[in-house]
């Protein structure tokens, strides 16, 4: 008989009143969770190394397939060994850093997408990424900054005439009627069918209105 429980005191008790005869069984999802969760603790709050310690002395020729065991615990260390100073989490989380890429990934759909990709909207390739440079110094409350570089800049070019990227000159005319833009063709005039049913406005004979002999339509009688 066993009792397959988690790590909980009651389900010890449970055993104890019931089959305290009962081969007692930690939960291997716990168990391994619980595990888990300490080297989470240590990578956020400790030192990387030790977790790196850790995975290394994981018995992993007891394992049932100890081949695929120890390829795992290779691959896992082949990750995590070059990028140790990228694990510094404890440092960074002093310096008010953020330690998770979940806030890019948000960026990416409420700063990129809900800018460029609302209904009917169309950009031009080479218009992307200075629009979504904007938005971010939009989004990022850096406008005032980002503008006064960009003010700087576009000086810097114009007092400079052998700059590669000439300021096209910009007017209030060239604005409202830019150049190169077609005007549309009139409407053709369509032929007149029929005779004039106005005139100096009032309607002829041949309006629709004087279609019943007589003059207009009889009001219909009164209940």
């Amino acid at each position: 008989m066993a009792g397959v429980v988690d790590g909980a005191e009651w389900c010890q008790a449970f055993l104890d009143a019931h089959r305290p005869d009962a081969v007692r069984i930690l939960d291997f999802p716990h168990a391994a969770r619980g595990w888990a969760a300490v080297q989470r603790r240590e990578l956020r709050d400790g030192a990387a190394t030790r977790v790196l310690a850790a995975i290394r002395a994981l018995p992993v020729n007891e394992a049932p397939d100890g081949a695929l065991a120890r390829q795992v615990q290779a691959a896992v260390l082949g990750y995590l060994e070059p990028r140790l100073p990228q694990m510094r989490y404890a440092v960074f989380r002093a310096q008010g850093l953020p330690i998770g890429s979940g806030i890019v990934e948000s960026a990416n759909k409420l700063v990129v997408e809900a800018r460029l990709k609302g209904a009917g909207r169309r950009w031009a390739e080479a218009n992307i990424n200075p629009m979504l440079a904007l938005r971010g110094a939009i989004c990022s409350e850096r406008w005032d900054e980002a503008w006064r570089a960009i003010a700087r800049a576009r000086r810097a070019r114009r007092s400079d005439p052998a700059s590669p990227m000439p300021m096209p000159a910009a007017s209030a005319a060239s604005v409202a009627a830019p150049a190169g833009r077609s005007r549309r063709p009139p409407s053709p005039t369509l032929p007149r069918q029929g005779p004039k049913r106005i005139v100096n406005g009032r309607p002829t004979a041949h309006h629709p209105w004087k279609r019943f002999a007589g003059g207009p339509p009889p009001a219909p009688a009164k209940l």
